[in-house]
């Protein structure tokens, strides 16, 4: 074994964590404000599934990666939620986009979030997407974490739903040049994260209605017996049910321009789509 490999062991991991200085808490404008964005309640309890708490798209990098906007007070609030959560006994699944995969560097990614990643590794199943799948594949391997293309609990499918974006369907070679690409635009002063959030909201009905018709091909191959469908990807978090018997929600994000992100808790009884404000 060599000396860099040693290095990220288990083991080492947890004694890095252990020397890691606490960061210095940044200011904060007010208390965090959580409200409800929608809420579905179910017809009957699904008494097969888990308390769960679903988030996705944080984006997370080791450099200075000018393309994508993550304010770290999201998430290190999203790390004290998710340690609340996890001690109440709630399941909880990362749905995609939680690492900057294109810029991604193992020991940049432990030093700037070393507590959040190892949390990540013990306790949340971890969906692939589009922007950290070959991240997680070297996660894997380095730490024998196994992660997913799409899991299924009880009528809940999950998955990134990069699937359903024409640009991503088949590769991740276009979030890879895209990403490179709003860098270097924002850095000449043009951002491209608030013109995306712009468009997208005015092609919101167009995006629905695709993501409808990606739930149904899914319904009818690889989960039959799903009746909730949940997505991340488009950093728009919305609940659509106007498909019958299916539900479609999608979580947002924590990477945002401002200090707001989204996540959805689900219970026997209902399902919320939550927006925290900081």
């Amino acid at each position: 074994m060599t000396r860099r490999s040693k290095i990220f062991t288990t083991n080492s991991m947890n004694l890095f964590i252990r020397r890691k200085k606490p960061a210095a808490p940044l200011p904060q404008i007010h208390k965090p404000r959580r409200e409800q964005i929608a809420i579905y309640k179910f017809p009957e309890p699904l008494t097969d599934i888990p308390n769960m708490v679903l988030f996705s798209d944080l984006h997370l990098y080791g450099k200075n990666n000018k393309s994508i906007s993550v304010f770290p007070e999201n998430v290190r609030e999203l790390f004290k939620m998710l340690h609340k959560y996890h001690d109440q006994g709630y399941e909880l699944y990362g749905l995609g986009d939680i690492l900057e995969g294109w810029r991604f560097n193992t020991k940049q990614i432990l030093k700037m979030h070393p507590d959040f990643v190892w949390f990540l590794n013990n306790n949340v199943h971890i969906i692939r997407g589009n922007h950290d799948w070959t991240a997680w594949k070297r996660i894997e391997k380095q730490f024998g974490k196994k992660t997913h293309e799409f899991l299924q609990v009880g009528p809940i499918f999950m998955s990134h739903g990069h699937q359903a974006d024409p640009l991503n369907r088949r590769s991740a070679w276009y979030s890879r040049y895209a990403t490179k690409l709003a860098g270097y635009l924002k850095r000449a002063g043009i951002n491209m994260d608030k013109t995306y959030r712009k468009t997208k909201f005015k092609h919101a009905d167009k995006i629905k209605q695709r993501y409808e018709n990606h739930t149904l091909a899914v319904q009818n191959t690889i989960a039959p017996t799903a009746k909730i469908f949940c997505y991340g990807h488009l950093h728009m978090p919305y609940l659509d049910t106007s498909l019958e018997n299916i539900v479609i929600v999608n979580l947002g994000s924590i990477a945002n321009y401002a200090r707001i992100f989204s996540y959805v808790e689900i219970t026997a009884t209902e399902l919320t789509l939550w927006k925290v404000t900081l």
